[in-house]
Protein backbone atom coordinates (compact mmCIF):
# COMPACT_ATOMS: atom_id res chain seq x y z
CA UNK A 1 0.00 0.00 0.00
CA UNK A 2 0.83 3.56 -0.53
CA UNK A 3 1.41 6.11 1.97
CA UNK A 4 1.41 9.94 1.91
CA UNK A 5 4.79 11.26 2.97
CA UNK A 6 2.67 14.38 4.92
CA UNK A 7 -0.43 14.89 6.40
CA UNK A 8 -3.40 17.14 5.60
CA UNK A 9 -2.85 20.74 5.50
CA UNK A 10 -5.16 23.29 6.94
CA UNK A 11 -5.25 24.55 2.95
CA UNK A 12 -5.95 21.13 1.27
CA UNK A 13 -8.88 20.58 3.69
CA UNK A 14 -10.67 23.24 3.43
CA UNK A 15 -10.02 23.53 -0.48
CA UNK A 16 -11.28 19.76 -1.04
CA UNK A 17 -14.19 19.63 1.96
CA UNK A 18 -15.32 22.85 0.83
CA UNK A 19 -15.63 24.35 4.10
CA UNK A 20 -13.63 24.77 7.99
CA UNK A 21 -13.53 21.52 10.09
CA UNK A 22 -16.49 20.87 12.01
CA UNK A 23 -14.44 20.14 15.02
CA UNK A 24 -13.01 23.68 14.91
CA UNK A 25 -15.71 25.55 16.81
CA UNK A 26 -15.79 28.44 19.06
CA UNK A 27 -13.15 31.56 19.34
CA UNK A 28 -9.95 29.61 18.84
CA UNK A 29 -6.93 30.77 16.77
CA UNK A 30 -7.01 28.76 13.48
CA UNK A 31 -3.22 27.52 12.85
CA UNK A 32 -1.49 28.63 9.70
CA UNK A 33 -2.25 26.86 6.26
CA UNK A 34 0.73 24.61 6.13
CA UNK A 35 0.15 23.26 8.80
CA UNK A 36 -1.72 19.88 9.38
CA UNK A 37 -5.31 19.84 10.36
CA UNK A 38 -6.80 17.90 13.32
CA UNK A 39 -10.20 16.42 12.82
CA UNK A 40 -12.45 14.14 14.39
CA UNK A 41 -12.67 10.46 12.89
CA UNK A 42 -15.48 10.77 11.03
CA UNK A 43 -14.61 14.02 9.02
CA UNK A 44 -10.96 12.27 8.54
CA UNK A 45 -12.97 9.32 6.48
CA UNK A 46 -15.11 11.57 4.57
CA UNK A 47 -12.20 14.59 3.10
CA UNK A 48 -10.01 11.31 2.50
CA UNK A 49 -12.39 9.81 -0.12
CA UNK A 50 -12.98 13.03 -1.16
CA UNK A 51 -9.79 12.86 -2.12
CA UNK A 52 -9.54 9.37 -3.16
CA UNK A 53 -7.69 8.20 -0.54
CA UNK A 54 -8.44 6.30 2.52
CA UNK A 55 -7.40 5.80 6.32
CA UNK A 56 -4.70 3.39 6.91
CA UNK A 57 -6.04 0.52 8.69
CA UNK A 58 -4.80 -0.66 12.62
CA UNK A 59 -2.57 -3.41 10.78
CA UNK A 60 -1.17 -1.29 7.96
CA UNK A 61 -0.33 1.56 10.87
CA UNK A 62 1.05 -1.43 12.77
CA UNK A 63 3.41 -2.18 10.26
CA UNK A 64 4.33 1.18 9.27
CA UNK A 65 4.88 2.04 12.55
CA UNK A 66 7.34 -1.29 13.25
CA UNK A 67 9.68 -0.37 10.28
CA UNK A 68 7.80 -3.12 8.03
CA UNK A 69 7.08 -5.47 11.15
CA UNK A 70 11.12 -5.35 12.30
CA UNK A 71 10.75 -3.82 15.29
CA UNK A 72 8.87 -5.25 18.53
CA UNK A 73 7.97 -1.19 19.37
CA UNK A 74 7.13 1.85 17.12
CA UNK A 75 10.26 3.82 18.91
CA UNK A 76 12.98 1.47 18.39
Amino acid sequence: YWMDPHEVTWEEYVQVCRREPASWVGDKQRPGDDHPVLVVWSEAMHCAELMGKRLMTEAEYEYAATNRGTKLFPWG
